[in-house]
């Protein structure tokens, strides 16, 4: 037993499925130290469709761990499901933004998560510069 498992609570996926069914959340991925700063803002969840590749490799992000957020709720990921959040950034075709699916058993604010699967993104959300292609028209547009 190490100094971590002292501070983690026991709430392993086993013990919890039995009391609580499997569930899922769509959401945005983010992690906990980007969304404490931006979660004060008028219109965050356009900053979370545009959410950058390298915010997920920052220190800060692995200490703080991550969490989805959906319709205005977000709800913090475990310690595995952080770990599995940012093998999916790190991996994911998007440079930016990370629509994903997050299957697991809710415990208070919490998500003991069993699996995150990256979706498309909406057709509402505005795309990064650098998933649209041709930056040069884009700039022509924006300065109308």
């Amino acid at each position: 037993m190490n100094k971590l498992d002292a501070v983690r609570p026991n709430t392993s996926p086993d013990r919890l499925s039995r009391n609580r069914p499997l569930c899922s959340w769509t959401g945005w991925l983010v992690d906990m130290d980007t969304l404490e700063n931006i979660s004060h803002k008028y219109m965050s969840e356009s900053f979370l469709s545009i959410y950058p590749r390298f915010h997920a490799n920052r220190t800060n992000a692995w200490f703080t761990g991550f969490a989805i957020v959906c319709d205005g709720m977000w709800f913090k990921l475990d310690h595995n499901g952080s770990k599995m959040a940012k093998r999916l950034i790190m991996n994911s075709f998007y440079a930016s933004g990370y629509w994903a699916v997050v299957q697991g058993i809710r415990d208070r604010d919490t998500i003991i998560v069993k699996g995150i699967k990256e979706l498309p993104k909406p057709q509402s959300t505005p795309q990064s510069i650098d998933d649209r292609g041709d930056d040069k028209r884009w700039w022509r547009a924006s300065l109308k």
